[in-house]
């Protein structure tokens, strides 16, 4: 189990719409800040800066795991304005800090997310990168391994490894598939018609 601090933006600042929120998704995100000591305890003081902007629900580093929002208030995070996933996510950012464990970070987030998905009912179909929102290439370190980030969540801080189930490459036909086709001799003296005859042929 990680430790989870809630550490609340004030209900003052523009970051914290207040706006009601019935979470559907859940949003992943990366930091993209590989400082050392951008951890989670980084990222939960500078969203509680009046000046900043954005907002996400909960920032997770290798060791411990900072909230910043109520579950049922939506965030600024994903850059489509009041669209869904602003709207109806809840957003993580997993820490990238050159001083902490990456890949801890992950299962941790991981496994906050899977009782995320238990608590809010969501369905891991739900569970979506930054890119599904906006398009942007986020979170950047695991776009290209999200079939196993997923499967990972729901064996995170256990002893089980994940399983994926393998793409099975759709069945296509081609040329040399195609049954050849039969030809026969003709006896001497008939002549194979092709086209119909014209009158004059005949």
């Amino acid at each position: 189990m990680v430790k989870i601090i809630k550490d609340f933006i004030s209900t003052n600042y523009k970051n914290r719409p207040g706006n009601y929120m019935k979470p559907l998704y859940i949003t992943v995100h990366n930091t993209a800040n590989t400082k050392e000591g951008a951890d989670a305890a980084n990222h939960a003081a500078f969203v509680k800066r009046s000046s900043t902007a954005v907002s996400w629900h909960f920032t997770v580093d290798d060791k411990v795991i900072y909230q910043h929002l109520p579950l049922n208030e939506n965030g600024w995070h994903v850059g489509d304005g009041r669209g869904t996933g602003n709207m109806k996510s809840i957003g993580i950012e997993i820490c990238e800090n050159a001083d902490g464990n990456f890949e801890k970070a992950v299962e941790n987030a991981q496994w906050l997310i899977r009782q995320l998905m238990h608590d809010q009912g969501i369905p891991l179909a739900n569970v979506v990168p930054h890119k599904r929102w906006s398009g942007k290439q986020c979170p950047r370190k695991l776009l290209n391994r999200w079939d196993s980030f997923q499967a990972g969540i729901a064996v995170a801080h256990t002893n089980k490894k994940p399983t994926v189930k393998p793409t099975t490459a759709a069945p296509f036909k081609t040329a040399a598939s195609k049954p050849a086709k039969k030809s026969y001799s003709l006896p001497t003296g008939i002549l194979k018609v092709t086209k119909p005859l014209t009158k004059d042929q005949q």
